[in-house]
């Protein structure tokens, strides 16, 4: 499964909802369903997945498939350096 493939399905389980309308552009203004609990859910959840850490203040940032994406691909990358 691709890396975004994994990321659109933790999104829909984490928000409750249908992979299929996790998009591109998928936000926060897209999801009428993406409340704060929801985010905090996604947010674990992405966490435990991906075994990545966010910062608080990365947290409030992470609000479109796009920003979640982009953020674990750079902190993958960063794991990967380490190694």
């Amino acid at each position: 499964m691709t890396l975004e493939k994994r990321i659109r399905s933790i999104m829909a389980d984490s928000l409750e909802v249908d992979e299929g309308i996790i998009g591109d552009d998928a936000s926060v203004h897209t999801i009428a369903r993406w409340d704060s609990l929801q985010h905090l859910r996604l947010i674990m959840a992405l966490q435990e997945e991906f075994s990545v850490r966010f910062q608080d203040i990365e947290i409030p940032e992470l609000v479109s498939f796009r920003a979640i994406r982009d953020a674990i691909m750079a902190k993958l990358a960063l794991h990967d350096k380490a190694r």
